[in-house]
């Protein structure tokens, strides 16, 4: 529509006429929007991309004038036969028109990339709100009166009994305190640093349940410096931990390993003793923990849209549940700071 208006006085200026402006508009505009739409739909199909510039050139320029030619005969030929009408400068009215598929074929593309940028702002818009809650979530989980209560309650039953045990739980609070003091600002940390106050984390419950739970952990030296997002290790071990003591016969195993994937990206893996349960119907968490898997994988949507897998379940025997984190590309994923 804005073409046919604007390039109709450039159509009376040629023909001397505004009945065949006119009638021109009226034959050539209609095929020119129908074309056009044909166009959407095909470089849809062919999935064509601005930054693969010789496999666009090399889809876009036939169709440009192989339209342009088909426009040009349909116009020409009813012009013709119908009213008795040629063009003056056919070729140069030919190239006109396919010049005209050209420009509207990259304007096409120019906004559907500014669109595309402009929908990946709000998407790291809506990651970085999302590290600031799980950030939060983060402190409460840490400095909550329930954790502290339980740490507090170990450290008193263990006191006269087992006094080695209360070294290690203040130990592993300390480390894992000033772990999250350092990082309360951090949107990103590495994976080494993380797996380092998570096995903090760990070493306080294993003294508060001592023979009861069993932890065996693990990391590959070389992924120890790839950048995850701050808050990573914490939700699964966590989740791992309150469903295996539900679900647990004694003793209690948990089994964590962080390494390379096959595919040279990162791949965490964590796994509890116990049976799988499946999450409430409404979506809330259960009221005693284990809503970390739900926070985890709307974080893993916002900030590795198209570079992470998450898989959950329970082995063949149905006595384990392993949740399994792969990043394809993880160093070369920006998260938001």
């Amino acid at each position: 529509m804005i073409l046919a208006v604007a390039s109709f006085p450039l159509k009376v200026s040629y023909f001397g006429s505004v009945y065949l402006a006119l009638l021109v508009t009226i034959l050539r505009e209609p095929f020119g929007l129908l074309a056009t739409c044909g166009f959407r739909f095909l470089y849809r199909q062919l999935d064509l991309r601005l930054n693969q510039p010789v496999r666009l050139l090399v889809w876009v320029v036939p169709i440009c004038f192989a339209t342009g030619a088909v426009d040009f005969f349909y116009s020409e030929t009813i012009l013709h036969y119908g009213w008795g009408i040629t063009s003056e400068q056919p070729v140069g009215l030919f190239y006109l028109r396919s010049l005209l598929y050209f420009s509207w074929t990259f304007l096409y593309f120019w906004i559907r990339d500014y669109l595309a940028v402009q929908a990946r702002l709000a998407e790291l818009a809506k990651a970085e709100a999302a590290a600031r809650e799980a950030e939060f979530l983060m402190l409460r989980a840490q400095v909550s009166p329930h954790f502290l209560f339980n740490s507090f309650n170990a450290i008193l039953a263990n006191l006269t009994r087992h006094p080695a045990a209360v070294e290690a739980i203040v130990l592993g609070l300390s480390d894992y305190f000033r772990f999250s003091l350092r990082h309360r600002n951090s949107a990103s940390v590495t994976i080494g640093e993380e797996f380092d106050a998570m096995s903090s984390y760990l070493s306080v419950e294993k003294a508060r349940f001592r023979d009861s739970v069993e932890i065996e952990t693990a990391i590959d030296p070389d992924v120890r410096s790839v950048q995850v997002p701050g808050v990573f290790l914490q939700p699964l071990l966590e989740n791992a931990l309150h469903y295996s003591l539900k679900t647990s016969p004694l003793p209690r195993k948990i089994f964590v390993k962080v390494g390379r994937s096959a595919l040279g990206g990162l791949s965490i893996e964590v796994t509890n003793s116990g049976k799988w349960v499946d999450p409430p119907a409404n979506g809330q968490p259960d009221g005693e923990g284990g809503n970390g898997l739900t926070t985890l994988k709307r974080r893993l949507a916002l900030l590795y849209p198209d570079s992470h897998t998450l898989s959950a379940g329970s082995n063949a025997a149905g006595d384990q549940v392993t949740v399994r984190i792969d990043l394809s590309s993880p160093d070369t994923v920006e998260v938001p700071a």
